[in-house]
């Protein structure tokens, strides 16, 4: 049975407009009804009047019990988005590789934004404000943001039936983000790179270099892995994982000039792991890979250049001048007259840009997109082509060459560009003009081929002779067309040009060859 009581506050300085006045004294209605489970519950109202709180008591008794027939669905309580992120992360299962990662995203990035917002009221708007305020960061990040609102609604939908309607950040679509080409290390660079990497990493930056191993995947790689007589790699783990970044495991090729590096190492086993750490342990996830590539490419001289420092040195102060020169050789302070101090700056590449190394090179060397995708691990071998697609266009010119018929007859050192092949009356040409109109030749009709000693013998392709008035009609030289009974209806002016007898270039199998027409004057 539904029903209100008024209940007396004490706190009327502080409450003030707040509470309703009844029988000489501030308070509130209370309501108290039975929910859909048939619990007893009792909440804190706005009404003013003990009818309207009666009336609101019923209502919410009424609704539940249409709730507990299953007459309606039940509606839960809507909550702010940092309770729903909350759930979604508790409901991740463990298999979950990258939960810190969206943990932290939410935290840094989203929650700052929309946090308070409760989660039926987020629009794609709201969404949308949220990347704008991200903006310090790179378009792949900003899609990674989205993509975790997206992850976090769907199960606000699906799971937790909490939302309905559509995933608002699914909606907002993609962030575009700019393709760029993978950076990688020439080929005579790799030695010098190697070379100056420090003895303990040496092996792996070499192993990652020729398999094109991820991080995680060098790391966890064990002596039971590795099978010498076989010349393979078993590749399923990375880090403290069971399964690898695309979720299944893979047998590489491990190369023949690798052979004697594993042998080496093997004679000096005091692990499990191939690559282990100081203690005889996994190396850590969070090793300075990174760190040591930017003093390796230092060392190397591989480097974009060397800024010139005015630093303190002693008890002179420098003025703090910075210039970027190509060698290293000292040189005065524009500013204050002392010698600045050279510091090299590596090439912008990272550790990572080892495995984009090995798959440019690996797909140049061979031109098979389907060995590159199975050594890589990756799941689509559209992904490999979009990744290496500078690779795929310097194949395709490469194979293109090696289809040659040899230069055209008649052409004296060959083409200088491609708009010599456009041909007017057999004269070579460039490009036409601005304005003018390029016609390629049509064929109508029956076609007469003979040979006459004006065209050198060459077989010359005739227009149709113009047909007998009472069928289509012909073009006039004033411009006009006309019908059959001579009837005019109406002039157009002939913007067309007059078709031009279809020529061909001896030396070609078959096929004609496209023809560029004058506009005539």
């Amino acid at each position: 049975m539904a029903y209100a009581f008024f209940r007396a506050s004490h706190r009327e300085a502080k409450a003030g407009a707040s509470l309703v006045r009844y029988r000489g004294q501030l308070g509130v209605w209370y309501l108290g009804y039975k929910d859909e489970h048939g619990r007893s519950r009792q909440c804190k109202s706005a009404a003013a009047t003990q009818a309207e709180a009666e009336k609101l008591a019923t209502e919410l008794e009424r609704k539940a019990e249409r709730v507990r027939l299953g007459v309606d669905a039940a509606v839960k309580e809507d909550m702010p988005l940092r309770e729903g992120v909350a759930l979604y992360l508790a409901s991740l299962p463990p298999e979950y590789r990258s939960k810190a990662q969206l943990e932290s995203r939410f935290r840094l990035r989203i929650l700052p934004h929309l946090g308070e917002l409760l989660c039926r009221a987020i629009t794609p708007a709201d969404v949308k404000r949220m990347l704008a305020a991200n903006a310090d960061t790179a378009a792949q990040t900003r899609e990674h943001l989205r993509v975790a609102v997206a992850g976090c609604f769907s199960f606000l939908i699906r799971d937790l039936k909490l939302v309905t309607g559509e995933n608002p950040a699914a909606a907002l679509g993609k962030v575009a983000i700019p393709k760029s080409r993978p950076k990688f290390l020439q080929m005579e660079d790799v030695p010098r790179l190697l070379s100056a990497v420090p003895a303990h990493y040496r092996a792996v930056f070499t192993v990652a270099v020729g398999t094109g191993l991820r991080k995680g995947e060098l790391l966890a790689l064990r002596w039971d892995d590795l099978d010498l007589g076989r010349r393979c790699l078993h590749v399923g783990r990375s880090h403290d994982s069971h399964t690898t970044k695309g979720g299944r495991a893979r047998v590489i090729p491990v190369p023949s000039w690798l052979v004697p590096l594993f042998v080496e190492l093997a004679r000096e086993v005091r692990s499990a792991f191939i690559f282990p750490d100081e203690r005889g342990g996994q190396q850590k996830k969070w090793v300075a890979f990174h760190r040591i590539m930017k003093t390796a490419l230092a060392r190397a001289g591989l480097v974009e250049g060397f800024d010139h420092r005015c630093v303190s040195r002693g008890a002179r102060k420098g003025c703090g001048h910075v210039e970027r020169r190509a060698d290293k050789a000292r040189v005065a302070c524009p500013g204050c007259g002392a010698q600045l101090w050279p510091t090299p700056v590596p090439l912008p590449l990272s550790f990572k840009d080892l495995r984009s190394t090995f798959g440019t090179w690996a797909y140049a060397q061979t031109g098979n997109i389907r060995f590159v995708q199975e050594v890589l691990g990756h799941a689509d071998v559209r992904v490999t082509e979009e990744r290496y697609s500078h690779v795929l266009e310097e194949n395709l010119l490469h194979l293109a060459d090696q289809v040659n018929f040899g230069p055209p007859p008649g052409v004296e050192g060959g083409l200088s560009s491609v708009s010599q092949l456009q041909v007017t009356r057999g004269q070579p040409r460039g490009n036409p003009g601005r304005g003018a109109r390029v016609h390629p030749p049509t064929f109508r009709g029956r076609e007469d081929m003979r040979a006459t000693p004006s065209n050198g013998g060459e077989r010359l392709f005739l227009p149709p002779e113009p047909k007998a008035a009472g069928s289509t009609p012909a073009s006039r030289a004033d411009g006009t067309r006309r019908n059959s009974s001579e009837k005019s209806r109406g002039v157009r002016r002939e913007t067309r040009p007059p078709r031009l007898p279809h020529q061909t270039v001896a030396g070609l199998p078959h096929g004609p060859c496209s023809a560029v027409a004058p506009v005539p004057g």
